[in-house]
Protein backbone atom coordinates (compact mmCIF):
# COMPACT_ATOMS: atom_id res chain seq x y z
CA UNK A 1 0.00 0.00 0.00
CA UNK A 2 1.26 3.42 -0.95
CA UNK A 3 0.92 4.99 2.42
CA UNK A 4 2.88 2.99 3.86
CA UNK A 5 5.74 2.89 1.75
CA UNK A 6 7.89 5.85 3.77
CA UNK A 7 7.54 3.24 6.94
CA UNK A 8 8.98 0.11 5.12
CA UNK A 9 11.46 2.18 3.32
CA UNK A 10 12.35 3.70 6.64
CA UNK A 11 12.77 -0.40 8.33
CA UNK A 12 14.65 -1.55 5.42
CA UNK A 13 17.25 1.41 5.60
CA UNK A 14 18.11 0.25 9.08
CA UNK A 15 18.33 -3.18 7.99
CA UNK A 16 21.33 -2.41 5.09
CA UNK A 17 22.87 0.30 7.84
CA UNK A 18 23.29 -2.98 10.13
CA UNK A 19 24.16 -5.34 7.18
CA UNK A 20 27.11 -2.64 6.24
CA UNK A 21 28.56 -2.23 9.85
CA UNK A 22 29.09 -6.56 10.77
CA UNK A 23 32.56 -5.97 12.73
CA UNK A 24 31.25 -2.66 14.60
CA UNK A 25 31.84 -2.96 18.64
CA UNK A 26 27.73 -1.85 18.50
CA UNK A 27 26.56 -4.88 16.45
CA UNK A 28 24.25 -5.49 19.88
CA UNK A 29 23.10 -2.08 19.15
CA UNK A 30 21.97 -2.16 15.40
CA UNK A 31 20.83 -6.10 16.68
CA UNK A 32 18.65 -4.30 18.89
CA UNK A 33 17.56 -1.33 16.28
CA UNK A 34 16.91 -4.03 13.63
CA UNK A 35 14.35 -5.76 15.88
CA UNK A 36 12.11 -3.54 17.28
CA UNK A 37 11.61 -1.44 14.46
CA UNK A 38 9.75 -4.01 13.12
CA UNK A 39 7.15 -3.36 15.95
CA UNK A 40 6.37 -0.36 13.85
CA UNK A 41 4.78 -2.29 11.55
CA UNK A 42 1.59 -3.15 13.65
CA UNK A 43 -0.29 -0.62 11.48
CA UNK A 44 0.14 -3.73 9.01
CA UNK A 45 -0.59 -6.68 11.24
CA UNK A 46 -4.18 -8.27 11.87
CA UNK A 47 -4.97 -9.12 15.61
CA UNK A 48 -4.09 -7.06 18.68
CA UNK A 49 -1.20 -4.66 18.00
CA UNK A 50 0.03 -5.18 21.38
CA UNK A 51 0.45 -8.74 21.51
CA UNK A 52 2.01 -8.33 18.06
CA UNK A 53 4.75 -5.41 19.52
CA UNK A 54 5.47 -7.41 22.84
CA UNK A 55 6.29 -10.50 20.62
CA UNK A 56 9.27 -8.26 18.22
CA UNK A 57 10.25 -6.75 21.34
CA UNK A 58 10.98 -9.88 22.82
CA UNK A 59 13.52 -11.25 20.26
CA UNK A 60 15.35 -7.18 20.53
CA UNK A 61 15.63 -7.77 24.30
CA UNK A 62 17.72 -10.59 23.67
CA UNK A 63 20.25 -8.66 22.38
CA UNK A 64 19.59 -5.55 24.20
CA UNK A 65 19.84 -7.85 27.06
CA UNK A 66 23.98 -8.51 25.72
CA UNK A 67 24.77 -4.67 25.75
CA UNK A 68 23.24 -4.93 29.58
CA UNK A 69 25.84 -7.77 30.77
CA UNK A 70 28.44 -6.44 28.60
CA UNK A 71 28.14 -2.37 29.92
CA UNK A 72 27.07 -2.82 33.62
CA UNK A 73 28.74 -1.37 36.20
CA UNK A 74 30.86 -0.39 33.68
CA UNK A 75 29.08 2.61 31.72
CA UNK A 76 25.83 3.79 32.63
CA UNK A 77 25.40 5.52 29.26
CA UNK A 78 24.59 2.53 27.66
CA UNK A 79 22.72 0.77 30.45
CA UNK A 80 20.54 4.31 30.26
CA UNK A 81 20.07 3.47 26.50
CA UNK A 82 18.78 0.57 26.67
CA UNK A 83 16.15 1.13 29.59
CA UNK A 84 14.61 4.38 27.47
CA UNK A 85 14.57 2.30 24.51
CA UNK A 86 12.34 -0.43 26.44
CA UNK A 87 10.70 2.39 27.89
CA UNK A 88 9.66 3.61 24.58
CA UNK A 89 8.18 0.55 22.73
CA UNK A 90 6.24 -0.19 26.35
CA UNK A 91 4.65 3.33 26.22
CA UNK A 92 3.97 2.41 22.05
CA UNK A 93 2.46 -0.98 23.01
CA UNK A 94 0.01 1.28 26.09
CA UNK A 95 -0.97 3.56 23.25
CA UNK A 96 -1.72 0.51 21.02
CA UNK A 97 -3.64 -0.92 23.82
CA UNK A 98 -5.07 2.22 24.92
CA UNK A 99 -6.43 3.91 20.99
CA UNK A 100 -6.27 0.34 18.98
CA UNK A 101 -6.87 -2.47 20.64
CA UNK A 102 -8.02 -4.64 17.38
CA UNK A 103 -6.18 -3.04 15.29
CA UNK A 104 -5.71 -0.02 12.89
CA UNK A 105 -9.32 0.78 12.23
CA UNK A 106 -10.54 2.23 8.85
CA UNK A 107 -13.85 5.02 8.00
CA UNK A 108 -16.26 2.58 6.77
CA UNK A 109 -18.01 5.45 5.56
CA UNK A 110 -14.97 7.61 4.02
CA UNK A 111 -13.05 6.92 1.01
CA UNK A 112 -10.13 4.49 0.22
CA UNK A 113 -6.29 4.59 1.22
CA UNK A 114 -5.41 5.70 -2.09
CA UNK A 115 -7.94 8.03 -2.67
CA UNK A 116 -7.51 9.67 0.48
CA UNK A 117 -3.71 9.59 -0.16
CA UNK A 118 -3.83 11.29 -3.22
CA UNK A 119 -6.61 13.80 -1.63
CA UNK A 120 -3.86 14.77 0.61
CA UNK A 121 -1.56 15.28 -2.22
CA UNK A 122 -3.85 17.17 -4.17
CA UNK A 123 -4.40 19.54 -1.15
CA UNK A 124 -0.72 20.02 -0.41
CA UNK A 125 0.71 23.53 -0.90
CA UNK A 126 2.41 24.47 -4.06
CA UNK A 127 5.72 26.10 -5.09
CA UNK A 128 4.09 29.58 -4.60
CA UNK A 129 2.56 28.37 -1.23
CA UNK A 130 -0.77 28.45 -2.85
CA UNK A 131 -3.15 25.43 -2.62
CA UNK A 132 -4.08 23.40 -5.83
CA UNK A 133 -7.50 23.59 -3.82
CA UNK A 134 -10.00 26.25 -3.02
CA UNK A 135 -10.69 24.69 0.11
CA UNK A 136 -7.50 25.23 2.53
CA UNK A 137 -4.74 22.73 3.19
CA UNK A 138 -4.58 20.08 5.93
CA UNK A 139 -2.40 21.50 8.90
CA UNK A 140 1.47 20.23 8.47
CA UNK A 141 0.71 17.58 5.95
CA UNK A 142 -2.19 15.63 7.67
CA UNK A 143 -4.67 13.74 6.21
CA UNK A 144 -7.87 15.33 5.25
CA UNK A 145 -10.59 15.42 8.15
CA UNK A 146 -12.90 12.80 8.32
CA UNK A 147 -16.42 13.66 6.69
CA UNK A 148 -19.24 14.74 9.01
CA UNK A 149 -20.73 11.67 10.84
CA UNK A 150 -24.29 10.52 8.92
CA UNK A 151 -27.92 12.36 9.48
CA UNK A 152 -29.29 10.72 12.58
CA UNK A 153 -31.61 7.86 11.09
CA UNK A 154 -35.97 8.76 11.40
CA UNK A 155 -37.44 7.02 13.99
CA UNK A 156 -38.85 3.36 13.28
CA UNK A 157 -42.06 2.37 13.44
CA UNK A 158 -42.11 -0.65 15.86
CA UNK A 159 -44.63 -3.29 14.29
CA UNK A 160 -43.70 -5.79 17.13
CA UNK A 161 -45.39 -3.66 19.78
CA UNK A 162 -48.02 -2.65 17.79
CA UNK A 163 -48.75 -6.48 16.47
CA UNK A 164 -48.84 -7.11 20.31
CA UNK A 165 -50.41 -4.38 21.36
CA UNK A 166 -53.80 -5.48 18.94
CA UNK A 167 -52.93 -8.79 19.75
CA UNK A 168 -53.85 -8.29 23.45
CA UNK A 169 -56.36 -6.01 22.96
CA UNK A 170 -58.05 -8.55 20.53
CA UNK A 171 -57.97 -11.60 23.12
CA UNK A 172 -58.86 -9.90 25.67
CA UNK A 173 -62.53 -8.52 23.80
CA UNK A 174 -62.30 -12.62 23.21
CA UNK A 175 -62.89 -13.46 26.80
CA UNK A 176 -65.10 -10.46 27.76
CA UNK A 177 -67.47 -11.99 25.16
CA UNK A 178 -67.23 -15.51 26.43
CA UNK A 179 -68.20 -14.38 29.93
CA UNK A 180 -71.32 -12.37 28.94
CA UNK A 181 -72.50 -15.65 26.93
CA UNK A 182 -73.49 -16.56 31.01
CA UNK A 183 -74.08 -20.73 31.37
CA UNK A 184 -73.64 -20.88 27.24
CA UNK A 185 -70.00 -20.36 27.89
CA UNK A 186 -69.57 -24.09 29.07
CA UNK A 187 -71.67 -25.44 26.28
CA UNK A 188 -68.72 -26.40 24.06
CA UNK A 189 -67.15 -28.70 26.44
CA UNK A 190 -66.49 -32.71 26.53
CA UNK A 191 -68.53 -34.34 28.60
CA UNK A 192 -66.64 -37.03 30.46
CA UNK A 193 -68.32 -40.54 31.79
CA UNK A 194 -67.78 -41.58 35.21
CA UNK A 195 -65.42 -44.51 33.81
CA UNK A 196 -63.30 -42.74 33.03
CA UNK A 197 -62.84 -40.79 36.20
CA UNK A 198 -59.39 -42.23 37.90
CA UNK A 199 -60.98 -41.31 41.35
CA UNK A 200 -64.17 -42.74 40.79
CA UNK A 201 -62.83 -45.89 38.54
CA UNK A 202 -60.34 -48.05 40.56
CA UNK A 203 -59.20 -50.08 37.81
CA UNK A 204 -57.67 -46.95 36.25
CA UNK A 205 -56.13 -45.77 39.60
CA UNK A 206 -54.35 -49.24 39.47
CA UNK A 207 -52.86 -48.33 35.86
CA UNK A 208 -51.89 -45.35 36.65
CA UNK A 209 -48.30 -44.75 36.13
CA UNK A 210 -46.18 -44.17 39.73
CA UNK A 211 -44.87 -40.41 40.34
CA UNK A 212 -41.17 -40.42 39.96
CA UNK A 213 -38.91 -40.83 43.60
CA UNK A 214 -36.51 -38.21 44.30
CA UNK A 215 -33.68 -40.20 43.30
CA UNK A 216 -34.87 -40.58 39.59
CA UNK A 217 -36.22 -36.85 39.74
CA UNK A 218 -32.77 -36.33 40.51
CA UNK A 219 -30.97 -38.06 38.07
CA UNK A 220 -33.02 -37.26 35.52
CA UNK A 221 -31.60 -33.06 36.07
CA UNK A 222 -28.83 -32.24 34.22
CA UNK A 223 -25.82 -31.97 36.39
CA UNK A 224 -25.12 -28.37 37.46
CA UNK A 225 -22.63 -26.53 35.91
CA UNK A 226 -18.82 -27.28 36.67
CA UNK A 227 -17.64 -23.90 38.82
CA UNK A 228 -16.24 -21.14 36.35
CA UNK A 229 -12.40 -20.13 37.06
CA UNK A 230 -11.75 -16.97 38.66
CA UNK A 231 -10.52 -14.32 36.05
CA UNK A 232 -6.99 -13.94 36.16
CA UNK A 233 -7.61 -10.17 36.46
CA UNK A 234 -9.87 -10.69 39.28
CA UNK A 235 -7.08 -12.04 41.49
CA UNK A 236 -5.27 -10.63 44.24
CA UNK A 237 -1.70 -9.71 42.66
CA UNK A 238 0.75 -11.93 44.56
CA UNK A 239 3.85 -9.44 45.51
CA UNK A 240 6.88 -10.45 43.88
CA UNK A 241 10.20 -12.52 45.46
CA UNK A 242 13.46 -12.98 45.10
CA UNK A 243 15.17 -14.76 48.08
CA UNK A 244 17.98 -17.64 48.61
CA UNK A 245 17.01 -20.13 51.37
CA UNK A 246 19.60 -22.93 51.46
CA UNK A 247 21.37 -23.30 48.25
CA UNK A 248 17.85 -22.35 46.09
CA UNK A 249 17.22 -19.45 44.67
CA UNK A 250 13.57 -18.84 44.43
CA UNK A 251 12.41 -15.86 41.87
CA UNK A 252 8.34 -15.89 41.46
CA UNK A 253 5.17 -13.22 40.70
CA UNK A 254 7.67 -10.82 38.54
CA UNK A 255 4.89 -8.98 36.15
CA UNK A 256 5.97 -6.59 33.81
CA UNK A 257 9.41 -5.73 35.08
CA UNK A 258 11.21 -2.56 33.63
CA UNK A 259 14.33 -3.58 34.35
CA UNK A 260 15.99 -7.14 34.25
CA UNK A 261 16.13 -9.60 37.48
CA UNK A 262 19.53 -10.20 38.12
CA UNK A 263 21.49 -13.68 40.10
CA UNK A 264 24.66 -14.06 41.37
CA UNK A 265 24.71 -17.72 40.91
CA UNK A 266 27.18 -20.91 42.59
CA UNK A 267 27.68 -24.40 41.65
CA UNK A 268 25.68 -25.84 44.20
CA UNK A 269 23.00 -23.32 43.76
CA UNK A 270 19.97 -24.37 41.93
CA UNK A 271 17.38 -21.56 40.51
CA UNK A 272 13.18 -22.15 40.41
CA UNK A 273 11.45 -18.94 38.44
CA UNK A 274 7.56 -19.35 38.79
CA UNK A 275 4.33 -17.50 37.80
CA UNK A 276 6.57 -14.40 35.98
CA UNK A 277 5.26 -12.41 33.00
CA UNK A 278 6.75 -10.43 30.70
CA UNK A 279 10.04 -10.89 32.91
CA UNK A 280 13.48 -10.91 32.04
CA UNK A 281 15.88 -13.13 34.19
CA UNK A 282 20.12 -12.65 34.06
CA UNK A 283 21.98 -15.62 36.14
CA UNK A 284 25.42 -14.67 36.48
CA UNK A 285 28.03 -17.46 37.05
CA UNK A 286 27.77 -20.83 36.90
CA UNK A 287 24.58 -22.56 38.48
CA UNK A 288 23.52 -25.97 39.18
CA UNK A 289 20.16 -26.02 37.64
CA UNK A 290 17.13 -23.79 36.52
CA UNK A 291 13.29 -24.76 36.87
CA UNK A 292 10.88 -22.18 35.09
CA UNK A 293 7.27 -23.04 35.78
CA UNK A 294 4.34 -21.90 34.77
CA UNK A 295 5.58 -18.42 32.93
CA UNK A 296 4.69 -15.99 29.94
CA UNK A 297 7.36 -13.85 27.97
CA UNK A 298 9.87 -14.53 29.82
CA UNK A 299 13.32 -14.19 28.46
CA UNK A 300 16.17 -16.10 30.80
CA UNK A 301 19.55 -15.26 29.97
CA UNK A 302 22.35 -17.07 31.65
CA UNK A 303 26.46 -18.02 31.45
CA UNK A 304 26.86 -22.04 32.23
CA UNK A 305 25.13 -24.73 33.90
CA UNK A 306 26.31 -27.74 35.36
CA UNK A 307 23.49 -30.06 34.44
CA UNK A 308 20.39 -28.57 33.00
CA UNK A 309 17.31 -25.90 32.41
CA UNK A 310 13.75 -27.66 32.71
CA UNK A 311 11.16 -25.96 31.44
CA UNK A 312 6.96 -26.34 32.43
CA UNK A 313 3.58 -24.89 31.28
CA UNK A 314 4.87 -22.06 29.98
CA UNK A 315 4.47 -19.79 26.62
CA UNK A 316 6.12 -17.60 24.67
CA UNK A 317 9.70 -18.07 26.68
CA UNK A 318 13.37 -17.54 25.20
CA UNK A 319 16.31 -18.78 27.09
CA UNK A 320 19.97 -17.74 26.16
CA UNK A 321 23.11 -19.30 26.87
CA UNK A 322 26.25 -18.08 26.88
CA UNK A 323 28.67 -20.44 28.30
CA UNK A 324 28.41 -24.37 28.91
CA UNK A 325 24.26 -26.37 28.79
CA UNK A 326 24.46 -29.84 29.33
CA UNK A 327 20.67 -30.34 28.45
CA UNK A 328 17.10 -28.81 28.30
CA UNK A 329 14.38 -30.52 29.06
CA UNK A 330 11.04 -28.35 27.88
CA UNK A 331 6.93 -30.04 29.08
CA UNK A 332 4.37 -28.58 27.50
CA UNK A 333 5.91 -25.28 26.05
CA UNK A 334 4.53 -23.14 23.31
CA UNK A 335 6.42 -20.47 21.12
CA UNK A 336 9.96 -21.01 22.36
CA UNK A 337 13.27 -19.88 20.94
CA UNK A 338 16.52 -21.91 22.43
CA UNK A 339 19.95 -19.63 21.72
CA UNK A 340 22.60 -21.56 21.84
CA UNK A 341 26.37 -20.90 22.55
CA UNK A 342 29.62 -22.42 20.21
CA UNK A 343 31.02 -24.33 23.58
CA UNK A 344 26.99 -25.64 24.35
CA UNK A 345 25.66 -26.70 20.33
CA UNK A 346 28.06 -29.67 20.32
CA UNK A 347 27.00 -31.34 23.34
CA UNK A 348 23.34 -29.65 24.20
CA UNK A 349 20.47 -32.60 24.38
CA UNK A 350 17.33 -31.08 23.87
CA UNK A 351 13.82 -33.03 25.26
CA UNK A 352 10.70 -32.11 24.59
CA UNK A 353 7.00 -33.49 25.26
CA UNK A 354 4.00 -31.89 24.03
CA UNK A 355 5.18 -28.94 23.11
CA UNK A 356 4.83 -26.76 19.63
CA UNK A 357 6.62 -24.00 18.01
CA UNK A 358 10.21 -24.83 19.20
CA UNK A 359 12.98 -23.18 18.02
CA UNK A 360 16.57 -23.88 18.15
CA UNK A 361 19.10 -21.19 17.27
CA UNK A 362 22.81 -22.10 16.02
CA UNK A 363 25.36 -19.48 16.41
CA UNK A 364 26.70 -18.31 12.83
CA UNK A 365 29.77 -20.34 11.25
CA UNK A 366 31.38 -16.76 10.60
CA UNK A 367 31.66 -13.06 10.90
CA UNK A 368 29.83 -12.38 7.58
CA UNK A 369 26.72 -15.10 8.72
CA UNK A 370 23.64 -14.72 10.22
CA UNK A 371 22.30 -17.58 12.92
CA UNK A 372 20.21 -20.37 12.10
CA UNK A 373 17.17 -21.59 13.07
CA UNK A 374 16.01 -25.39 13.27
CA UNK A 375 12.57 -26.10 14.29
CA UNK A 376 12.36 -28.82 16.59
CA UNK A 377 9.82 -31.74 14.63
CA UNK A 378 6.52 -32.04 15.96
CA UNK A 379 5.19 -34.13 13.26
CA UNK A 380 6.00 -38.41 13.24
CA UNK A 381 4.82 -41.10 11.42
CA UNK A 382 4.61 -44.90 13.10
CA UNK A 383 3.87 -47.94 11.57
CA UNK A 384 4.70 -51.55 12.36
CA UNK A 385 7.90 -53.32 10.71
CA UNK A 386 8.34 -57.30 9.49
CA UNK A 387 9.27 -57.91 13.23
CA UNK A 388 6.09 -56.83 14.75
CA UNK A 389 7.61 -53.84 16.28
CA UNK A 390 6.46 -50.23 16.72
CA UNK A 391 8.97 -47.60 14.52
CA UNK A 392 8.19 -43.92 14.82
CA UNK A 393 9.86 -41.51 12.57
CA UNK A 394 9.86 -37.54 12.12
CA UNK A 395 7.74 -36.84 9.37
CA UNK A 396 10.42 -34.69 7.19
CA UNK A 397 8.48 -31.54 5.25
CA UNK A 398 10.08 -31.19 1.68
CA UNK A 399 9.84 -28.26 -0.57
Amino acid sequence: MDIFQELQRGIMDINNMRDKQRKTPYENHLATLVEGAGAFSWLLQPGKPDTYIDDVLGGAKMYSNRILTQYKDKEQSQVDWVNGFIKLFNALKEYTKQFYPRGLIWNANGVTAEEGLQQAKAQQPTVNGTSSQSNPAPTAGGAPPPPPPPPPLPPAFDITSSQSASTSSNDMGAVFADLNKGEAVTSGLKKVDKSQMTHKNPTLRAQAPAQPSRSDSNSSRGKSPAPTKKPESLRAKKPSRKDLEGNKWTVEHFDNEGTPVHIQAEKQQSILISRCKSTDVVVKGKANSIIVDGCQRVNLLAESLVSTIEVVNCTRFNVQVTGMLPSIQLDKVDQSSIYLSEESMRQIEVYTSKCSAINVVVPPKGEEQDSTECPIPEQFKSYINSRGELITEVVKQEG
